[in-house]
């Protein structure tokens, strides 16, 4: 009779080997759905095991402290005894993957993208054909609220004019989401009003070709 042991190394190997073919499989479906090119679905399969590497936040340990941490005594000033935290650059989060559902998408704009700039960067990763495909059942006030709100700071506040033409592809592909009329209708009126300044500075912004997308825009999020 096999031992105990054996047994749950055995088993753990079989959950483990159980885990990888579900990943491996997965990773095919999603480059199968990509319609992409063999080398890049063999790199997306010989990855799908590994996990997106993101900077932690922790604390770590360095043999002494600096200089400047000393008196003139040679005393050690101050607390923290040679620890110090690592620094978070704005826009460090790199997204692994396309999401494949709005739900995916919520948790790592959610989740995973701890600033306006890194949201501003996560919408911009996402395929336009991707946003369509995620929110064609529907597009609920709350993310499309938070996303009006990082296209206000990003666009607006910040006055990036060259940024015009990307939020106007957002925002016309996000009107074509599931259910948008109500959606629109149920935007509290602190994010209506950042609605109509995004349009009046996209207004000064685009070219005056631009003038017939500006009204398609206009009147999809009920601003005629």
């Amino acid at each position: 009779m096999a031992s105990v042991p054996k047994l749950s190394k055995e088993l753990d190997n079989a959950i483990e080997d159980d885990r990888r073919y579900k990943q491996v499989d997965s990773a095919k479906k999603r480059a199968v759905a990509q319609r992409v090119d063999y080398d890049t679905f063999k790199n997306l399969v010989s990855v799908a095991h590994l996990k997106p590497l993101q900077a932690p936040d922790e604390i770590v340990r360095v043999k002494g402290a600096p200089a400047w941490r000393f008196n003139s005594s040679g005393v050690t000033e101050g607390k923290g005894k040679g620890e110090r935290p690592i620094p978070q650059e704005e826009g460090s989060f790199i997204p692994a993957e396309q999401p494949n559902t709005s739900a995916s998408f919520e948790r790592t704009w959610k989740k995973s993208c701890r600033t306006s700039e890194e949201r501003y960067a996560y919408i911009k990763f996402c395929a336009l054909d991707t946003l369509a495909q995620i929110f064609k059942v529907e597009l609920n006030s709350a993310l499309l609220s938070s996303i009006l709100e990082v296209m206000h700071e990003q666009f607006l506040v910040k006055d990036s004019r060259e940024k015009a033409d990307q939020v106007c592809d957002i925002l016309v592909c996000l009107a074509k989401s599931g259910r948008f009329s109500l959606t629109i209708r149920l935007l509290g009126k602190k994010h209506k009003q950042c609605l109509t300044e995004i349009m009046d500075q996209l207004k000064q912004a685009c070219e005056k070709g631009e003038d017939a997308r500006l009204e398609e825009i206009c009147k999809a999020y009920g601003l005629e």
